[in-house]
């Protein structure tokens, strides 16, 4: 199953905290480089010209990048485990066997709630400091109740 369409916007805004700061040196600097140059522009058009040159191709670019991270997730459920692909040039195949899952939660933080995605938290003695997620499950209530039956038989 894919993540809903509407990951791509979470990821988006997620990864966006991490280019801000990226983003504003690199204004800042051709600020400075342009006001050092002994060009006369008004603030208003280096402003514009910034923009225009730096930060819109930077957003495509960010855009694009999203998309295809986005496009390049698929989550499997099987009766035996739950496997997580994820990857744009190389993948990374990660395999949970479903007797290691205790429980599945339904996860929605401020962002999620805010571009309308759920995502399936599995908690249990995986091993591991940060449980697996699924992101952007379309039907989230529906794949949980699936895969607490399929816990269930395996339990059984």
């Amino acid at each position: 199953m894919k993540p809903s369409t509407r990951t791509r916007y979470y990821f988006f805004i997620e990864q966006l905290n991490s280019y801000a700061l990226a983003v504003l040196v690199t204004i800042l600097l051709f600020i400075v480089a342009v006001s050092k140059s002994g060009t006369k522009i008004p603030v208003p058009s280096l402003l514009a010209i910034t923009i225009t040159v730096i930060l819109a191709p930077l957003l495509v670019i960010h855009y694009t990048l999203v998309r295809l991270q986005s496009n390049c997730q698929e989550y499997f459920i099987t009766n035996m485990r739950i496997i997580i692909k994820r990857g744009i040039v190389s993948y990374r195949l990660e395999s949970i066997p479903l007797s290691m899952v205790t429980d599945v939660v339904i996860r929605r933080n401020l962002l999620e709630r805010i571009v309308g995605i759920k995502s399936l938290e599995m908690r249990g003695g995986l091993g591991r400091v940060k449980p697996p997620v699924l992101l952007g499950v379309s039907e989230a209530e529906e794949t949980r109740q699936k895969l607490l039956e399929l816990m269930q038989k395996k339990g059984e």
